[in-house]
């Protein structure tokens, strides 16, 4: 199994492992793609002692059921609302999820050693389930460990977080991304958007679109700086239909103000502080429409002044 940084994380956890001094939980943050996945898996691997082993019946994964986006709604082919083809939409992991995991978790390990359960996309746990999870939390089994992996710890419930060792992933080096493609297979451009998270080179070297689509928006933004405020509020007119295209579209933007801070582009003709202050502008309205009712289009109106 390769993986790419966080040697520091990987260094405690395989010290816990081989003085048998693991912790009955952990909770692995960081954003998305970054390969918390990979180190909880092979953690769990390790202090299973089921490394060789194709199938490992004591390691027990638990992740939110997925569903097409396309097939809510009258219409299938739907391109609006986030509703385009091919999309799919994550549910919320439930208490019953939880109920059969405990389940799993109070039989006999098959190897003699341990059970381990892996709860990915932990961030999506219902309240309920959250406050499920606590009973195995609070009378932890010697016996088993669980992993808990999300991606906005903000959204695990304090009692739940206060019971788990913590471990913050970050971004790796453009020069690790690059070493995972050795024949020089991923393009500069590739190595940037992929923004030191090993999981989207991989993505973009399985599927160019998606490539296309972030350079595409990096278009769009340069276009937006110059166009008038009149063609300014007509795409905010445009994008408040369509929300999550809308946070997708601003989360990019932000990230292009942040390189631009670090390395200037002719592009974007703006300062490193002019730069700072958009990125602060854009997660203070993105903040504001996640919490609540305002009027989506008037944010927006109110949001492109500042440019």
């Amino acid at each position: 199994m390769q993986i790419i940084g966080h040697q520091k994380i990987i260094n405690f956890l395989n010290k816990s492992a081989a003085r048998d001094s693991t912790s009955a939980a952990y909770l692995f943050c960081g954003v998305e793609h970054l390969g918390k996945f990979k180190v909880a898996l092979d953690f769990a691997e390790k202090i299973t002692k089921g490394t060789d082993q194709k199938i490992n019946p004591d390691i027990i994964v638990i992740r939110p059921e997925r569903e097409p986006a396309s097939t809510r709604g009258g219409d299938r082919s739907s391109t609006r609302g986030g509703e385009k083809k091919g999309i799919v939409k994550k549910k919320d992991i439930k208490v019953e999820q939880i109920r059969e995991l405990q389940r799993g978790l109070a039989m006999t390990p098959y190897f003699g050693h341990c059970k381990v359960a892996i709860i990915d996309d932990a961030d999506r746990l219902t309240v309920s389930a959250q406050n499920a999870l606590l009973k195995t939390l609070e009378e932890p089994d010697d016996r088993s460990i669980l992993i808990l992996i999300c991606h906005d710890q903000e959204k695990i419930l304090p009692t739940v977080k206060s019971r788990c060792i913590t471990r913050s992933f970050n971004p790796v080096s453009g020069k690790e991304i690059e070493n995972l493609f050795p024949s020089g297979g991923l393009s500069r451009s590739a190595v940037f958007w992929s923004l030191g998270r090993p999981g989207l080179a991989v993505e973009f070297s399985h599927d160019s679109s998606k490539l296309s689509a972030l350079e595409k928006s990096q278009e769009r933004l340069a276009e937006f700086l110059r166009s008038n405020l009149t063609d300014k509020f007509s795409l905010a007119e445009e994008l408040s239909k369509d929300v999550p295209r809308l946070q997708e579209e601003l989360q990019t933007w932000t990230i292009i103000f942040r390189q631009n801070m670090q390395s200037p582009t002719d592009f974007l003709n703006m300062s490193g502080e002019k730069s700072l202050e958009m990125i602060e502008k854009i997660a203070a309205n993105l903040a504001l429409m996640r919490r609540t009712n305002s009027n989506v289009r008037v944010v927006l109106e109110n949001l492109f002044l500042a440019f």
